[in-house]
């Protein structure tokens, strides 16, 4: 092993992006631990917005659908909504995947180490655990620590008015209402979620344009739907002051807005922004600097300004998804032992499991009128395929984008049900360099949500010059 040290790499953080990174070095015969301040990897899947939320995402569809099959068969109960149930769904999962990532771990021989880690200098780390602190050197080390809530400035989160993500799951029973402060994509998913179940929720945020990064279009159906479940909208006016008041009627949040309106409701969602969990890592024995929000700057290899000190996922600031964590994770690990990576797809796929869902890959209409190129669209809408009419989703949408002179898909958006696994077709043939003659040419089974794309191609062909000629 080169310079005496104990280890090749070590990964502060197992988070997906930690464990990527760790299996990918393991892989290629290097001596690797992964370091988690939590004491199992099931505490760690329980935290923040991923198995939990996503679990709650699962029960809620399951929960419209027994609705919906009440509404039609006069033998079924309409149902009711069972939070202490979820929850216990929520535990299961995490425990199963915790399972999966152990076995994964002892598999490729990476050593699992309980606690706090802080760096001593930058081949150095002191990991404070119950047992005391143990100081391990390595090559490289990666910095996976993800990102956290960033609390109101004068209101701590404390699990009872004021909650984070995390916090919203230990709640005994849901709220009746509740105020979600943030318009970004962690308080659209859990505010969408809760409104389809039957929270009052009301949306807070001073910019005027939420998810600015969506396409227009998309945008617009998502916050129309949002109205439509009964999702309260408070968009492009700030908060002057936010207080949790005790009435006669019990504990409630109070939101005073700069237009003089107050919003009250039982509890607040806080989801403002995120913050790198970079605080105690002792960054300043290496002469690392974060930004104002934590988070830290690394090159197109992830690599920090400390040449082996790497950084991925949540906190360098530019992950969509676990999906993308993961792959950043494994980049990392190849680019520091000097092996190439077969990746470099340019078709980056994101998802949000919000009700309804939305995804995306490739350019929005708006990027490509700013960058001048000529582009046709097709849309084909839910309520033209038979299985939209079959789910009762007759509003959600596919939306096709088209390079005019080749003909090639520069982009796809939806907004509806199934959207998050829709779009990749999508990634999969803009990564082949598909072009519109593969969605005209190819059968899709019906009835599917899949059947958009045909239709969508047919719309965007219909404005097509038919004089043009067909690219070779």
């Amino acid at each position: 092993m080169e310079h005496g040290y104990e280890f090749d790499l070590l990964c502060i953080g197992a988070g997906p992006a930690g464990r990527a990174a760790a299996v990918a070095a393991a892989k290629l015969g290097k001596r690797v631990a992964l370091i988690e301040k939590r004491r199992s990897l099931a505490d760690l899947g329980a935290q923040g917005g991923t198995f939990p939320s996503k679990t709650l995402r699962e029960a809620v569809r399951a929960f419209k659908q027994r609705k919906c099959a009440a509404s039609i068969a006069s033998s079924f109960e309409v149902p009711r909504f069972d939070f202490a149930r979820v929850k216990e769904r929520i535990e299961e999962v995490c425990e199963q995947e915790a399972i999966q990532f152990t076995e994964a771990l002892a598999r490729n021989r990476v050593e699992f180490v309980n606690g706090k880690a802080r760096f001593v200098d930058r081949h150095t780390l002191a990991i404070e655990s119950l047992y005391g602190v143990r100081e391990v050197t390595s090559q490289f080390i990666l910095i996976a620590t993800g990102t956290h809530a960033r609390e109101l400035p004068d209101t701590p989160c404390d699990g009872e008015l004021f909650l984070d993500e995390s916090q919203l799951f230990e709640q005994p029973e849901l709220p009746n209402s509740i105020l979600v402060l943030g318009a970004g994509v962690l308080g659209l998913e859990l505010g969408s979620m809760l409104a389809a179940v039957g929270v009052e929720v009301t949306w807070v945020d001073d910019r005027a344009t939420p998810l600015p990064f969506l396409d227009a279009e998309v945008r617009m159906e998502l916050l129309r739907q949002l109205g439509g479940g009964g999702v309260r909208c408070e968009f492009g006016c700030a908060a002057t002051r936010v207080v949790g008041e005790t009435t006669e009627f019990g504990q409630a949040v109070v939101v005073e807005l700069a237009n003089g309106r107050s919003l009250r409701a039982d509890a607040a969602l806080v989801a403002i922004d995120r913050e790198g969990t970079t605080g105690s890592l002792g960054l300043g024995n290496l002469g690392l600097e974060t930004d104002a929000r934590g988070m830290i700057g690394v090159d197109v290899n992830h690599r920090t300004t400390c040449e082996n000190v790497f950084a991925v996922g949540d906190v360098i600031g530019r992950s969509w998804h676990q999906g993308d964590a993961r792959e950043q994770g494994r980049e990392a690990a190849l680019s520091m032992f000097g092996v190439a990576s077969d990746s470099g797809s340019s078709a980056q796929v994101a998802g949000f499991y919000s009700v309804p869902e939305v995804a995306f890959v490739g350019a929005t209409e708006q990027e490509l009128v700013t960058r001048g190129v000529d582009y046709v669209s097709g849309v084909a809408r839910y309520r033209e395929v038979a299985r939209g009419a079959m789910v009762g989703d007759d509003q959600g949408f596919l939306k096709l984008l088209f390079e005019r002179s080749t003909r090639r898909l520069l982009g796809a958006h939806g907004v509806g049900v199934n959207a998050t696994e829709l779009v990749h077709v999508a990634q999969a043939v803009m990564t082949l360099g598909g072009t519109l003659a593969y969605f005209l040419d190819n059968v899709f089974n019906y009835p599917t949500f899949a059947e958009c794309y045909k239709l969508a191609a047919h719309d965007a062909a219909s404005k097509f010059d038919f004089r043009d000629p067909v690219p070779a």
